[in-house]
């Protein structure tokens, strides 16, 4: 069996190929990466919206407990009782 060789311009070709493929992987690797840290910052995000609203509606109970139910104008401070 002879062996057979690729021209330089065909060997060429592969490789640039090969190097096109390995290019991509890593720019999916990245995007894999970033996705991650996003969703890690995303469910940080949701923890602190999900305290924020524990202490909103404490602090509104708190509020209707001691002056009764109404809307709090925020300019003023006011309570318009229903």
């Amino acid at each position: 069996m002879s062996k057979q060789l690729l021209t330089q311009e065909e060997l060429q070709q592969l490789k640039n190929i090969k190097d096109e493929v390995l290019s991509v992987a890593s720019a999916l690797g990245e995007l894999e990466y970033q996705n991650t840290v996003i969703k890690i910052e995303q469910e940080k995000l949701v923890a602190r919206v999900k305290d924020i609203k524990e202490r909103e509606q404490q602090l509104l109970k708190s509020f209707g407990e001691k002056y009764g139910d109404g809307i709090i104008n925020l300019e003023t401070g006011e309570i318009d009782s229903r």
